[in-house]
């Protein structure tokens, strides 16, 4: 038995003192007689944080004493935490749509390895046009690995390239050509609409140049007989008006009222003498009229484009 003077030695010494402390919680008094305890009723067993032990020493600090008492987070779905051998396989595909609406291509991947169908068929078709949508080149190039067609068409039509093109995800773009989606071919919308007509309509110029690189036909049209100049020549977007000229686009092709892309180009209120110029150079007709009996030197003076009429006929285009 230890005297009063040493018992206080030793409480002024903080590591004793928590080392006694510690002694005095896990070890029960010698010869202390104890009752016996009545039985308790089983219970089910609750999520607790997991226990762990630790020298008396970490029980000093604070810090540390109270990140022992924080829960522990669940795993999420499809980590390599979890079990995925348990799902079943609409678990595996509603946690696939998961992964590729919150872009976690990591998570996708285990779930396509655990068995996940990568063709599934959404409201607005299969998963490949919605991870198309979303500009995931990755995402997409996963699905097609695992089997998903690079060509589904959803539900309103389009194809994972049209969807890619129309928004401008030129990495997606890129990932449908190298794996072999077919380039030229319209999507099943009302306006039976190319991949190229559409970069052309939104002025997407990366996603054109690919597009054209990869060998797609500038002058495809849809179902109105419009091409991509034609849509891009009355969006105003000179540039993609310049590449298209470059790539062989007919400056004079017809759509079916009879009108080439410098009608189109002369419609509009607002318009640009560098793009009006490009098709001059190219050597854009004046004299064409359309089924209207109206040629493109008569749209711009209906339209009061002034200086674009100086422009027509200083041009000496027939």
């Amino acid at each position: 038995m230890e005297d009063v003077g040493t018992m206080r030695a030793k409480l002024r010494n903080p590591s004793l003192f928590v080392m006694l402390l510690a002694t005095s919680i896990l070890v029960a008094p010698c010869g202390a007689a104890t009752s016996p305890e009545a039985p308790r009723a089983k219970t089910a067993p609750t999520a607790a944080p997991t226990q762990v032990l630790v020298a008396p020493t970490e029980l000093a600090s604070p810090t540390k004493a109270a990140s022992l008492t924080e829960p522990v987070a669940a795993p999420e779905p499809g980590t390599a935490t979890e079990s995925l051998a348990e799902l079943d396989a609409k678990e595996l595909d509603d946690r696939l749509i998961d992964a590729i609406r919150a872009e976690d291509t990591a998570a996708a991947l285990r779930l396509l390895e655990a068995g996940a169908n990568p063709s599934i068929e959404m409201s607005s078709g299969q998963i490949i046009n919605v991870a198309a949508a979303k500009g995931s080149a990755d995402m997409v190039a996963l699905l097609i690995e695992h089997g998903a067609d690079p060509n589904a068409v959803s539900k309103s039509g389009s194809t994972p390239l049209t969807i890619a093109a129309l928004q401008g995800h030129a990495s997606v773009v890129q990932a449908l050509l190298d794996a072999g989606e077919e380039l030229d071919t319209p999507d099943e919308t009302v306006a039976d609409t190319t991949a190229l007509i559409y970069a052309a309509l939104k002025g997407h110029l990366q996603a054109a140049e690919l597009l054209l690189s990869e060998g797609a036909d500038p002058n495809m049209a849809d179902n109105q007989g419009a091409t991509a100049l034609h849509r891009s020549a009355q969006e105003g977007h000179t540039e993609i008006v310049e590449l298209l000229l470059a790539s062989g686009a007919d400056v004079d092709q017809l759509d079916v009222q009879g009108t080439t892309a410098l009608h189109w180009a002369l419609s509009t209120k607002d318009i640009d003498p560098e793009m009006v110029l490009l098709m001059l150079e190219a050597g854009a007709a004046l004299d064409i009229e359309d089924k209207a009996g109206i040629s493109p030197l008569e749209m711009a003076e209906i339209r009061g484009h002034e200086e674009i009429v100086k422009l027509l006929r200083e041009s000496g285009n027939p």
